[in-house]
C-alpha cells in the first residue's frame, strides 16, 4: 500500500514538472497528452495517465478532444462510470456525432459493463438510426440483446447487420450460430476496438 502511494505521489510530482516553463497552453496540452499516452502503454504507469489528462483538461476545459481522450483512458482503466461522465459531456456537446462518432458506442459499452443494460440498448438503437451501415454496431447490439436473453431481437439485429457490406460478416455469422445453438456470449470489453 505504501509503495502505491509513493508511486502515485511521484507520478503527480512528475506531471507537475513536465510542462514547459515558457510554452504556450497548446504546447503544454500536447506535452500532457503525449505523457498520458506513454503511461497507457506501461501497465505499472497506467494510473498516471489520469493525472496527465486531468491537467490538460484544466488547461483547456473547452477542448472536447481532451474529454474524449479522458473517457478513453478511464475506459482502459475500467473506470466505466467516469468514462460515461466524459462521454455524456461529449454527446451533449456534439449531438449529431459529427466530431466524435464513436462516443455513443463507447458509452453503450460502458453502460453494459456496469450492468445498466437499458441505457446501453438505447444508445445502440440511437446509434443505429444514424449509422445503420456499421456491421460492428449491429454485432455489438445483437451481442447485448442475446446476452440479455432476447433471442428474437438478437437474430433480427444479426440479419440486419448481415445486409450491410462489412468485414464483421463472419463475426455476425458466428454470433448467429451461438444464438441458434443457445450458447451464451460474453460481452466484449469496452474500448477494445
Amino acid at each position: 500500500m505504501i509503495t502505491v502511494v509513493v508511486v502515485a505521489l511521484a507520478g503527480t510530482l512528475l506531471a507537475g514538472n513536465v510542462l514547459a516553463q515558457t510554452g504556450t497552453v497548446e504546447q503544454n496540452v500536447k506535452i500532457l497528452v503525449a505523457k498520458a499516452n506513454q503511461c497507457l502503454r506501461h501497465e505499472s504507469r497506467k494510473h498516471l495517465a489520469v493525472d496527465y489528462i486531468n491537467r490538460a483538461v484544466k488547461l483547456q476545459p473547452r477542448n472536447l478532444q481532451l474529454y474524449y481522450k479522458r473517457a478513453f483512458i478511464y475506459g482502459r482503466l475500467k473506470y466505466y462510470t467516469e468514462a460515461i461522465k466524459n462521454l455524456d459531456f461529449i454527446v451533449r456537446s456534439d449531438p449529431r456525432a459529427l466530431r466524435f462518432p464513436s462516443a455513443l458506442k463507447y458509452r453503450a459499452e460502458c453502460y453494459a459493463a456496469i450492468g445498466v443494460y437499458g441505457k446501453a440498448v438505447t444508445d445502440y438503437r440511437t446509434l443505429l438510426k444514424h449509422s445503420s451501415e456499421s456491421g460492428k454496431v449491429w454485432f455489438y447490439y445483437a451481442e447485448l440483446l442475446w446476452f440479455l436473453g432476447d433471442r428474437q431481437q438478437a437474430l433480427k439485429a444479426i440479419d440486419k447487420g448481415l445486409k450491410v457490406k462489412t468485414h464483421w460478416r463472419s463475426k455476425l455469422i458466428a454470433l448467429r450460430k451461438n444464438v441458434i445453438a443457445g450458447q451464451r456470449v460474453q460481452l466484449h470489453t469496452p474500448f477494445s476496438n
